[in-house]
C-alpha cells in the first residue's frame, strides 16, 4: 500500500534526475498527502481494530459482520468517535510522556524488554481496556 501511495513521488524521480531539485513544491505536497493518507489509515485500523474485537466477542458473529456493525456504529455516531479518537491521541501522548519520564527516572533501565513490561503494565493495560463505549450506542 505504501508503495502505490508513494508512485506519484517516485514515478517523476526516475523520470528526470533534476525534477525534485526543480520542483521542491511539489515534493513536499506529495508527502505532505502521503503522510496525511498514511495516518487517515493508521486511524481507520485503530478505529476498526478496537471496535470490531468487542463486537466480535459480544455478538458472538464473524470478522465480516463485525466490520459491517463497526462501520454503522462509526456513521451512526461520529461525534463521539472523533472524541474517542482525541481522547486516544491525548492517552498516547500521555503515555508517551509517562514512558519518557520513566526512561529518565531508572537511567534507561526500561529500556530492556521484559522490565520495561512491567514497569509500564499499567499503561499498556489503560491502551487495552480503554475501549469503554457507551451501551448506548451498542448494536
Amino acid at each position: 500500500m505504501q508503495g502505490l501511495l508513494s508512485l506519484p513521488v517516485v514515478l517523476p524521480a526516475i523520470q528526470n534526475d533534476d525534477f525534485l531539485r526543480i520542483h521542491d513544491v511539489y515534493l513536499i505536497s506529495a508527502l505532505a498527502a502521503w503522510i496525511l493518507v498514511m495516518i487517515l489509515f493508521v486511524l481507520a485500523w485503530a478505529l476498526i481494530g478496537s471496535f470490531m474485537i468487542p463486537i466480535m466477542y459480544r455478538q458472538r458473529c464473524g470478522a465480516w459482520q463485525a466490520f459491517t456493525l463497526v462501520i454503522r456504529l462509526i456513521a451512526a455516531h461520529g461525534g463521539e468517535i472523533l472524541l474517542y479518537c482525541l481522547f486516544w491521541i491525548v492517552l498516547a501522548l500521555a503515555s508517551a510522556m509517562v514512558g519518557c519520564v520513566a526512561a529518565c527516572a531508572t537511567c534507561c533501565i526500561v529500556a530492556i524488554p521484559y522490565v520495561g513490561t512491567v514497569i509500564l503494565l499499567p499503561v499498556f493495560v489503560c491502551f487495552v481496556h480503554f475501549v469503554v463505549v457507551s451501551p448506548a450506542i451498542w448494536p
